[in-house]
């Protein structure tokens, strides 16, 4: 009897495999609902660091600057920009926990804009909006970006922090954006100031507007509704410094800023039309002619246009697609209209307003931004490929100043062009 009880009373050892299975799941449940947690909260503490460290570096840079005159640091050339600061900080701080690798002063995960170099603070009028440092993009072993400066800011600002950037602006304050686009373009549409220039960085200036017909200070083309370019163009000579001389010159450290304002005159029907400033030209690519085509050496930036306009009067083309401004590395000897990687103004160009362009030449490309001329409004930003063995041939060292039209009469002005060597 003892030994019957004993048998029934016997307990069983283990988990059968549903028990398992059903245990298994539950974890699996449990640990889908909890490690997004986990990585949100592990991100929101990188956030936080990163935050703390370009606050530290904000700091430094302030420093720095109030011990040098109230100036900015030099360009540091293929140096780290973060070596000038080793005495204001620990190497620590330029650390991003969301890399892999180790951040130092002399391989910070940080940038610092470029545009920044050798300015005085008190040529900085926004200090509250003008940008300071951000996460660098890309960072690997290799160091890829060189001194880690910001240059080129759609290409060297990261996105790491959950598809946002963490950023300081010169007054000190850090924060937290949000990006949905090319970086550049967001933060420029967001309202930061980050291509800064001053006139100690100035190499030579235009200042008066380019005129080769009337009215005073424009050039004016007449079209004769057969389908040929016509066009006009004021040349200058690019100085010194600004041109390559021999085939083993580098690409000149420098930037092209202009202004220019466009309209259509009398002449009715579709028209094309260019108001734009050519560089590195030879001379013949500088006469005025007919039948004008797109065959440059060189560089062509400006607007591009084309519509219906009305038969008489000056014409606002307002806001039709295809007035955009553009830049042309035109060894490729063509006007893609139809791609909109070529438009450095994302909003329409319209007539009879003045706009601003910048064009920062770099070894294979040319950045263009474009700017509302109240205000420094951001329009656009973009590369365009250059070529400096075609683009930037020896030799050529002409700039001219076009207003070419098919069928219709226009006019064009350009002012206030300024060359920055840096």
């Amino acid at each position: 009897m003892s030994h019957m009880q004993s048998r029934g009373t016997r307990r069983r050892a283990g988990f059968t495999l549903i028990e398992l299975l059903v245990v298994i799941a539950i974890i699996a449940i449990l640990a889908s609902i909890l490690f997004p947690v986990f990585a949100k909260a592990r991100e929101k503490a990188n956030q936080n660091s990163c935050l703390n460290n370009q606050r530290q570096i904000a700091i430094a840079v302030s420093m720095y600057v109030q011990d040098h005159d109230e100036k900015f640091f030099p360009n540091p050339g293929r140096n780290s920009w973060a070596g000038v600061l080793k005495a204001y900080n620990e190497p620590s701080i330029y650390d991003c926990p969301s890399v892999r690798n180790k951040g130092t002063n002399d391989h910070p995960e940080y940038g610092v804009n470029r545009w920044l170099c050798n300015l005085a603070l008190g040529e900085i009028t926004s200090p509250e909006t003008t940008l300071l440092t951000a996460d660098l993009d890309p960072v690997s072993d290799s160091y890829t970006k060189g001194n880690g400066m910001l240059n080129d800011f759609n290409a060297d600002i990261a996105t790491r922090h959950s598809n946002g950037t963490i950023l300081s602006c010169v007054d000190g304050h850090v924060k937290y954006e949000n990006i949905t686009e090319a970086p550049g373009d967001a933060l420029g549409k967001i309202g930061y100031q980050m291509m800064i220039i001053s006139d100690t960085y100035l190499y030579k200036t235009y200042d008066t507007e380019l005129a080769s017909a009337t009215p005073a200070g424009q050039m004016k083309v007449n079209g004769n509704g057969d389908n040929k370019w016509r066009c006009s163009a004021t040349v200058l000579t690019l100085p010194e410094g600004c041109y390559r001389v021999n085939a083993s010159d580098p690409i000149p450290d420098m930037m092209i800023e202009y202004e220019v304002t466009f309209n259509t005159l009398s002449g009715g029907g579709a028209e094309y039309s260019k108001s734009a400033l050519g560089l590195f030209m030879d001379d013949a690519e500088t006469v005025a002619g007919t039948d004008f085509t797109d065959v440059f050496s060189g560089l062509i930036s400006g607007v591009w246009r084309y519509g219906a306009i009305p038969g008489d009067g000056w014409s606002n083309l307002g806001n039709a697609t295809s007035n955009r401004f553009i830049t042309v590395a035109t060894t490729l000897n063509t006007f893609n209209h139809n791609d909109p990687a070529m438009y450095a103004g994302k909003a329409p160009m319209y007539g009879n307003q003045w706009y601003r362009a910048r064009l920062l030449f770099k070894p294979e490309t040319v950045t263009v931004v474009t700017l509302a001329y109240s205000g420094d409004t951001f329009l656009g930003q973009y590369e365009a490929p250059f070529n400096p063995a075609g683009d930037m041939a020896p030799g050529l060292k002409k700039m001219a100043a076009y207003c070419c039209t098919r069928n219709v009469n226009g006019f064009t002005a350009i002012r206030n062009i300024k060359i920055y060597k840096f």
